[in-house]
């Protein structure tokens, strides 16, 4: 947090230094699946709100800070287990935004690496479990905007669609922690899955 705070500051006084403009933007979304041959109900959301500067026409600096949640639950032969998770992140990244030829609209992609902290609980037969979890990780996030007037533009977001993912956690009373890292393409459905919609306003 201190890094990103401090990322953050250089970035401002940075930005009054420069004639070139700021955005700022934010967005979110939600999905819903039903598996009725497993009894699986998953709702997931996600929000993020970002800060940027154009060092050059179509290259910006920013960072990102976001929150994701999501509550799983599962019924076997009568029992319920449910899961959620809770976390907070901070992204500093870089944006490459791409014309498409002459219309309204860009492509942008977003480079950078995260810090997370949250929690994870599983409930199974009354008795909960929980967790709190750190990790740390790497992304590329391609998007797409619509430029509505030259200050403000339409925004939608694909998510984390490539990246690489640490995370360790710790059971509440316990010392024992567990580590995960997972590197591929999110979403089941080539980042659909994923899909945020927002707005992005230049200054």
């Amino acid at each position: 947090m201190m890094m990103a705070g401090a990322f953050l500051l250089g970035m401002t006084q940075f930005a009054k230094a420069q004639s070139k403009a700021n955005f700022l933007g934010g967005s979110a979304g939600i999905v819903t699946t039903n598996n009725e041959a497993t009894e699986e109900k998953t709702n997931g959301y996600g929000i993020d709100l970002r800060f940027g500067h154009y060092i050059q026409p179509k290259l910006a600096i920013g960072i990102r800070l976001g929150y994701t949640g999501s509550k799983d639950e599962t019924t076997v032969a009568g029992a319920t287990t449910t899961d959620k998770t809770s976390d907070f992140s901070v992204a500093p990244f870089v944006r490459l935004e791409t014309p498409l030829w002459q219309t309204k609209f860009s492509i942008y992609s977003d480079l950078g690496i995260y810090g997370a902290f949250g929690t994870e609980t599983s409930e199974a037969g009354g008795v909960e479990s929980k967790y709190k979890t750190t990790g740390f990780g790497a992304f590329y996030e391609p998007g797409i905007l619509f430029h509505i007037k030259d200050n403000i533009s339409l925004q939608g977001s694909f998510g984390n669609l490539i990246g690489y993912d640490y995370k360790q956690g710790k059971a509440d009373g316990s010392d024992v922690k567990t580590t995960s890292n997972s590197f591929g393409i999110a979403g089941d459905r080539m980042g659909l899955d994923n899909f945020k919609f927002g707005i992005n306003l230049k200054f």
